[in-house]
């Protein structure tokens, strides 16, 4: 009995911090203190360090060696390649869901795509529209009767999550109105029995959520590159450095190096002859 009560311990602990990384309230790169975090859920640091160890088997926490466990970050190299690899693998569930497909199926994916579009724009409408938009491509991959497949697209999608939850925060209306035009053309295909249209959908839908995620990504790693030149403080020169630690002389130094780039240095005056008796310009007249 102790033991069943420790797991659904650990399991209570695994749901709330996924939950806690995928709505953002951990941030990506966020560094994980089990003391702390086991303390905020009110368990001990055993089933938060177990409950960790599985975020990190689920691509959401990384470890790194002397410094502990971190949010992982959104990389855009990892997110590009796991789109690749959803648009192989969804386009063909959905292909094998047009043979496979009963009319179950069909009447389960109505229904779901009815729930997301009666949702609305608040928060909490939005939450509750990605969560349903999952299962959706969820059900669709059972539908293909290939169990192997809808495994592997359940835990791909699993995988996923952290950047479909920034997606679906980052959409516009506008781009809202066209996943759900494209979730319609899913449930067309399946209707019609079309394979072109069930290709041409899958490719189009996990496509438009790559490009724009990888754009957002470009954008956002370019703005804190600028913002990290501008703070940084610029090295003195060996030669500015010089002339400034020499009284005097490194306004003068400066006014020069600019008169010469510019070829408007004065030629350097000579000094006049000394005379016999050591005066310069020798006799007075």
């Amino acid at each position: 009995m102790a033991e069943g009560r420790t797991k659904k311990i650990t399991e209570r602990a695994y749901s709330q911090l996924k939950q806690m990384i995928l709505y953002h309230k951990l941030s990506p790169g966020q560094r994980l203190q089990g003391r702390d975090l086991a303390e905020e859920l009110g368990v001990s640091r055993t089933p938060v360090r177990e409950a960790l160890n599985r975020l990190e088997n689920d691509g959401l926490v990384v470890s790194l060696e002397g410094k502990g466990q971190f949010v992982q970050r959104i990389d855009a190299g990892e997110v590009e390649r796991l789109y690749d690899l959803r648009e192989l693998l969804e386009t063909y569930a959905t292909c094998l869901a047009i043979q496979h497909a009963t009319p179950q199926d069909v009447e389960d994916l109505t229904r779901m795509l009815s729930a997301i579009e009666a949702l609305g724009e608040s928060p909490e409408g939005r939450g509750e529209g990605i969560r349903l938009g999952i299962q959706f491509h969820e059900r669709i991959a059972h539908a293909s009767g290939n169990p192997f497949l809808h495994e592997t697209l359940v835990r791909l999608l699993d995988r996923q999550l952290f950047y479909i939850w920034t997606e679906g925060w980052l959409e516009t209306p506008a781009e809202r109105e066209a996943t759900k035009r494209e979730h319609r053309a899913y449930l067309a295909a399946l209707r019609d029995r079309s394979l072109p249209k069930a290709r041409k959908v899958a490719r189009t839908h996990v496509r438009r959520f790559k490009h724009r995620l990888l754009e957002t990504l470009k954008a956002r790693e370019a703005f804190y590159a600028a913002i990290e030149k501008h703070d940084r403080p610029a090295a003195p020169r060996p030669a500015e450095a010089r002339a400034a630690d020499t009284p005097g002389r490194g306004e003068d130094s400066q006014k020069t190096k600019r008169l010469g780039s510019a070829g408007l240095t004065r030629p350097p005056v000579r000094p006049a002859a000394r005379g016999p008796a050591g005066r310069r310009g020798g006799r007075r007249a």
